[in-house]
C-alpha cells in the first residue's frame, strides 16, 4: 500500500482551521483512490503527538516529520504551503529525494510559480518550458503565464496523480 505525506501550513493557523484542511484533502484522495480500487494509507502531520517531551518546539516537529516523510510514497501538498517553512522544507526534501510530488491545489499566480521554482524544480522547469513555447507563437508574457498555469495545472493537479506512483 502507498504512503502519502500530506503538506500544508499548520503554524499561524486555529487548530480545527488546519485539521479540517488536512481531513479534507485526505478525505478526498482516500475517496478518489477508492473509486479507482486503489488504497492508500497517510501521515497526516496533525495528528502527531510528541506527548514525551514537555514543551515540544517547532524543531522536534518537523524532526519527527522529516522522519515519516522520508519513508513515503507521495507528497500531497495542501493550498498556503509558500507561506509554511515547514511545507517549503517537506518539498524540497521531496524533490531532492525523488519522492512524487502532486499539488492538491492548483498554483493561482505568478507569485506561486516563484515559489514552486525555490521548492520544486521540475515543475518550475516544466513551467519555464510552457512559458518559451508559447513565446515562439509570439503571444504575450501574460497571455503566455496564464496558458503555462493551465498546463500545469492540468499536469500536476491530476487527481489521481498519485496513482501513478510506482511502490
Amino acid at each position: 500500500m502507498k504512503k502519502i505525506y500530506l503538506s500544508g501550513p499548520i503554524t499561524g493557523r486555529q487548530k480545527d482551521e488546519y485539521r479540517l484542511h488536512f481531513a479534507t484533502v485526505e478525505s478526498n484522495i482516500r475517496g478518489r483512490a477508492c473509486a479507482n480500487g486503489m488504497e492508500f494509507s497517510f501521515f497526516n502531520p496533525t495528528s502527531l503527538r510528541l506527548d514525551h517531551l514537555e514543551a515540544p518546539k517547532w524543531s522536534d516537529y518537523m524532526k519527527s516529520c522529516i522522519a515519516e516523510l522520508i519513508t513515503c510514497d507521495g507528497l500531497a501538498v495542501l493550498s498556503g504551503w509558500q507561506c509554511s517553512r515547514g511545507s517549503r522544507i517537506e518539498l524540497m526534501i521531496a524533490d531532492a529525494l525523488g519522492i512524487p510530488i502532486v499539488h492538491m491545489e492548483a498554483p493561482v499566480n505568478e507569485l506561486d510559480i516563484v515559489c514552486l521554482e525555490a521548492a520544486n524544480a521540475e515543475i518550475y522547469r516544466y513551467w519555464t518550458k510552457l512559458c518559451s513555447k508559447w513565446a515562439v507563437i509570439e503571444v504575450s508574457d501574460e497571455v503566455a503565464n496564464d496558458r503555462s498555469l493551465v498546463e500545469i495545472t492540468n499536469r500536476f493537479l491530476d487527481p489521481h496523480g498519485f496513482e501513478y506512483i510506482e511502490k
